[in-house]
């Protein structure tokens, strides 16, 4: 996605450097909608329109940054206004925000030297919770309300996701698809974990079942003993 794509301009001085990714105005358009489309599915108390993202003030910024770290860690986050120049840049760093957010952006994050910034990683959290939620509605391992039925159609895709959501918790730590050895390592686990729960559940039913068909031979046998009697 777009924050790959800033990642990647790191380091590059002048033309072509991540100022002027960060700077394309369509890129700012597109990140603005993205952000006002997940406070508003995400039940953020205050209507937003794309006019205030030009330049928001602190206020509000310390209010979106609460909201949307809450949700991405849990709810144990309190960002305010005291201790934001700590906690936001920490916060995106265990995420796995491509870009370094320096404490010194935090004093005058809307100033439109930090802005573009702080708007890229906003962005870019709120796609990161949009595909964690869409995950989290179509896997019934994560979300007990979809019923047996559905559960059953969503099956197909659940070794997908699971496997979706190791990626993006594995990523960043990979330095960007460089050193994948904690994914493989997780994955393999993961997925003995499941074999040997399937192992133990298929063992499980055939004993069952070999109950079962002694208890039936057992009262077919009593049936023809009773029939015999004269």
């Amino acid at each position: 996605g777009s924050a790959g794509t800033v990642g990647r301009g790191v380091g590059k001085k002048g033309p072509g450097g991540v100022q002027q990714l960060l700077g394309n105005e369509e890129a700012k358009r597109e990140s603005v909608k993205t952000i006002i489309r997940f406070l508003c599915y995400s039940g953020f108390p205050q209507q937003l329109s794309p006019k205030i993202f030009v330049a928001p003030p602190r206020n509000l910024l310390v209010e979106i940054w609460n909201h949307l770290l809450r949700r991405a860690c849990d709810d144990s986050v309190q960002v305010t206004n005291e201790n934001a120049n700590e906690e936001v840049p920490r916060l995106f760093k265990e995420l796995g925000y491509p870009l370094t957010i320096a404490k010194s952006s935090m004093q005058a994050p809307n100033s439109a030297h930090q802005w573009p910034l702080h708007l890229h990683a906003l962005s870019w959290l709120c796609e990161l919770l949009i595909y964690e939620s869409e995950v989290f509605s179509r896997d019934p391992l994560l979300n007990p309300a979809i019923e047996k039925k559905d559960a059953l159609s969503a099956g197909a895709v659940v070794g997908e996701e699971m496997i979706s959501r190791m990626l993006l918790h594995y990523y960043p730590q990979s330095g960007n698809g460089r050193d994948l050895t904690h994914l493989q390592q997780s994955l393999h686990s993961r997925l003995q974990r499941d074999v040997e729960q399937l192992e133990s559940s298929i063992a499980s039913r055939e004993r069952q079942l070999a109950r079962a068909q002694q208890e039936l031979r057992r009262i077919s046998a009593e049936l023809e003993a009773n029939a015999a009697l004269p």
